[in-house]
């Protein structure tokens, strides 16, 4: 008779063990699916922080001709960082927020443009100072906070230690695209529609909308129509016209660019015509003598503002340089009324700019003479170019005008020890330099 010898219990387990870690090994679908679903998460936090620094500089951009730039980005960051913080913390309140946030972002994106520049109407009693905390206070600072409360709730780990790590990561990585986004856009602005004040906003609503769908996407259809039918800075240059035919002016030109929103300005009964960067004056002159000097001879158009007259008054130095043949730096070129003054008394002049169409629209509207050198860069560039030069090639000045007033106010790496160091070393033995500065 045979007998059975029954198998040790623990040996069976081990197998059904193995059995099962065998087939998980097959069928890893849950795994895969749980991790996939992470990394969507995270990549779709990544796009929505993303998308918040590009309305961050289009919001910025927008409110520059209308306060200036240095005025809108005064307390910008700061109530940025203040706002990416609530929105993260708002993720740990015992109550949720009775809709969907991210269902919201593209709409609210393509109503930030028809919503600042209706409130631009009141600028005026706002004034610099409380105009882009509360224009932005109702625009780009409820869109950031719904962007960074998604972005929470895309990422939370459900371990308050690692989402603080998160946190942190995230925040690190939106103020470095703050930065990003303006040094790649500065030089691309105003290339293409979507490259502009009108059209960043667009772009970050469709990038909004391909991240989190919804059919309330529809309710901004309004707002997108408002921007391109009455929005003055989207709509054709003939339909302002229009408009500004009440106030006796003719917009003769405008383009976006890297240093602001650029415009040709005529003044259809006084007669004078201006450039504007934003909501600044680059310079201007008189098309036919001001009222009381007709009798004045036109061959050189009087400039509106005398300082651009007196920078010219450089080459009265006594004593005069001892090249009979001087050179001459103009930083920063408006209108060119020093710079035509100088190529007329025929000083060689060198022209830097760092705007390309603010060159163009002066030679353009305003007939700056064309025997002149143009370097289209940045000024602290030129310098430290030139003055590494230590060749027989090295540029030497006899008169440099410092004119960089733009914006409201003047970029104040312009204004360092290094940077008149390096203005010094560009002087001839016997130069000058003449600076505009000006003072509240």
């Amino acid at each position: 008779m045979a007998t059975i010898i029954p198998s040790n219990p623990s040996e069976k387990k081990l197998r059904a063990m193995a059995k099962r870690a065998q087939t998980s090994r097959k069928s890893p679908a849950i795994p895969i699916t749980l991790s996939f679903s992470r990394l969507l998460g995270v990549f779709k936090a990544v796009v929505l922080i993303s998308t918040a620094s590009i309305i961050s500089y289009a919001s910025q951009t927008a409110l520059a001709p209308v306060y200036g730039g240095i005025p809108t980005s005064l307390y910008h960051s700061k109530v940025s960082a203040f706002v990416f913080a609530a929105a993260w913390l708002a993720k740990y309140l015992p109550f949720k927020l009775p809709f969907k946030a991210r269902s919201l972002l593209p709409v609210l994106a393509l109503h930030v443009p028809a919503i600042q520049r209706t409130l631009a109407r009141y600028s005026e009693s706002w004034g610099p100072f409380w105009g882009p905390i509360v224009t932005e206070g109702v625009t780009f600072y409820p869109l950031l906070f719904l962007t960074v409360y998604s972005t929470a709730h895309l990422t939370d780990s459900g371990n308050f230690a690692t989402d603080g790590i998160v946190a942190g990561v995230f925040a690190g990585y939106f103020w470095n695209m703050q930065s990003l986004v303006p040094k790649y856009l500065m030089n691309r602005i105003g290339s293409s529609w979507i490259l502009t004040r009108c059209g960043l906003p667009n772009l970050a609503g469709g990038i909004y909308a391909l991240v989190s769908p919804s059919l309330l996407l529809l309710t901004a259809i309004p707002a997108m129509l408002h921007t391109n039918m009455y929005n003055s800075m989207c709509t054709s240059t003939v339909g302002l016209n229009e408009t500004l035919a009440a106030s006796n002016y003719t917009l003769l030109a405008r383009q976006e660019s890297n240093t602001g929103y650029i415009s040709v300005l005529q003044h259809n009964h006084q007669n004078f015509r201006v450039l504007r960067c934003d909501h600044s004056l680059l310079g201007g002159v008189w098309e036919r003598p001001p009222p009381g000097f007709e009798y004045m001879d036109q061959v050189v158009k009087e400039p509106i503002y005398a300082i651009f007259v007196m920078l010219e008054a450089v080459r009265l130095i006594d004593p005069p340089p001892k090249n009979p043949n001087p050179k001459a730096l103009a930083i920063g070129l408006g209108v060119g009324t020093a710079v035509n003054g100088l190529i007329t008394h025929g000083v060689e002049t060198d022209v830097v700019e760092l705007d390309p169409v603010v060159h163009q629209y002066a030679t353009e509207f305003f007939q700056l003479k064309e025997n002149h050198t143009a370097y289209i860069e940045d000024a602290i560039t030129f310098v430290k170019r030139e003055n590494s030069n230590k060749g027989k090639g090295r540029k030497k000045y006899e008169y440099i005008l410092h004119d960089v007033f733009t914006g409201g106010a003047v970029p104040a790496s312009l204004f360092t020890l290094e940077f008149f160091v390096g203005l010094r070393d560009l002087l001839s033995e016997d130069g000058v330099i003449a600076i505009v500065r000006f003072t509240p």
